[in-house]
């Protein structure tokens, strides 16, 4: 499945714009990252990671990016009573 990161959805961009006014970002992949279609959202959280890490914007790079957040529901289902 291709991705759109062009234009308007450039988000190496618009992070770069956040740093230039001295911003932090947390980023978010989701919540919602298509895992009931391709059994999971590996395939586009490795190819924004990858996009960001190329770029140096992680926080260990020196980068703006301060936390990932992969997904809201990794690894929970029969862990936490409402999801029984």
């Amino acid at each position: 499945m291709p991705y759109n990161f062009e234009g308007r959805y450039d988000l190496v961009k618009f992070a770069k714009l956040v740093a230039s006014k001295g911003l932090y970002f947390f980023l978010r992949i989701g919540p919602y990252a298509c895992a009931e279609w391709n059994f999971g959202d590996g395939a586009i959280v490795s190819k924004v990671v990858n996009i960001m890490r190329d770029e140096n914007l992680f926080s260990l790079q020196g980068g703006l990016i301060i936390l990932l957040q992969v997904g809201i529901e990794y690894g929970l289902y029969g862990v936490w009573p409402f999801y029984a």
